[in-house]
């Protein structure tokens, strides 16, 4: 049986990551460690600690023989750890405060401080650093809070991460063509249209107390990303491929050259490039009737769109009084959407 090893180790350091050393009287034999209640496992000395965040710890260190053959003593030490954990600073936002921008600039700090992780509102603490928010962190418009724990060279991390309560109102900026029903979603369903172009327009909101911004950049990628300088209320369009099959666009606002807003948006196109085939199925004859409200029935090879596009499946009805008698014809109309194709039947009303 091998004899019991001696260890050394520092009683106090700042070192989160002390030195162990050790030595056996018995020739030949290996060492095993164990930090506080862990495993035992194959060690050398000196052996270096891994990062200690609490303020002490407690290892100990026994002999193996070559046989397997464990020491029957222990030789156990416990090293206080001085070094305290960072206390975190933040500067660029109060609390109370109402940022006219969805990208805050921030600052962090904290004396021995190596790294940051952040937490906004109630998500889960992740790495961050100082400086603008990036567009993956953008805020949306409203209350937020912002918690950040400094953390030191050693792994330690600040118990009492500081914290900032605030508001975000930067402009509100809102695709309006097409399909502004669905501005809350980032990926659309699919928008049938008659060309393979990209095109959109937007709108920007101020909320109050809001300065409108200075430019708009427009972006689209239809299949190449493109921008250019733009204005709500101006159409953007972009030429797509025959290839093209998925449109991402975006609009950005600057305040004073910094980016304070931006909008992102992303669709799957189709290029519906053939007309309804429309018959009539129930027609007065000569299409001459003498009373309003007479009722015409047509067939399309295709669904209209959504109600409040038109009452007949895509038909429009237009009416001409000629002397007391009332003409009814229809014509097709085309919608920037549409539902997947079928055989309908409709009714259409002379006005």
């Amino acid at each position: 049986m091998p004899a019991t090893p001696v260890a050394v180790a520092p009683s106090t350091t700042a070192d989160r990551t002390p030195d162990v050393t050790f030595t056996t009287t018995t020739s030949g034999a290996g060492f095993q460690c164990q930090i506080g209640s862990g495993s035992w496992d194959a060690c050398t000395s000196p052996w270096t600690l891994p990062q200690q965040t609490g303020s002490s710890v407690t290892v100990s260190v026994r002999s193996i023989s070559r046989t397997g053959v464990n020491s029957a003593g222990v030789d156990t030490k416990t090293i206080a750890i001085t070094g305290s954990a960072p206390d975190t600073t933040i500067s660029g936002v109060s609390n109370g405060d109402t940022l006219r921008t969805q990208y805050p600039n921030t600052t962090f700090g904290g004396a021995g401080s190596g790294s940051y992780e952040c937490s906004v509102d109630t998500g889960a603490f992740k790495t961050c650093t100082s400086g603008v928010w990036s567009n993956d962190d953008r805020l949306s418009n409203g209350a937020h809070t912002l918690r950040v724990r400094a953390i030191d060279q050693y792994g330690a991390k600040d118990a009492t991460p500081e914290v900032r309560s605030f508001t975000v109102a930067a402009p509100v900026l809102k695709v309006t063509s097409p399909d502004p029903s669905t501005n809350d979603a980032i990926l659309l369903d699919t928008i049938w249209q008659s060309d393979r172009n990209g095109k959109f327009t937007f709108s920007s909101t101020l909320p109050s107390g809001t300065s409108a911004p200075d430019s708009y950049k427009c972006l689209i990628q239809y299949p190449n990303w493109t921008s250019t300088n733009c204005a709500p209320g101006q159409e953007f369009t972009q030429t797509g491929s025959s290839t093209s099959t998925v449109l991402d666009w975006g609009v950005q606002a600057y305040k004073n050259g910094e980016l304070v807003a931006m909008y992102y948006r992303q669709a799957s196109i189709r290029v519906d490039d053939v007309d309804p085939d429309i018959s009539a199925v129930s027609v007065p004859a000569n299409g001459t009737v003498s009373n309003s409200g007479t009722t015409i029935k047509v067939t399309s090879s295709e669904r209209p769109l959504p109600a409040g596009v038109d009452d007949c499946w895509g038909q429009t009805t237009s009416a001409s009084r000629a002397s007391r008698s009332r003409a009814a014809s229809t014509t097709a109309s085309r919608t920037s959407r549409c539902r997947p194709p079928g055989t309908r039947v409709a009714s259409c009303r002379a006005r």
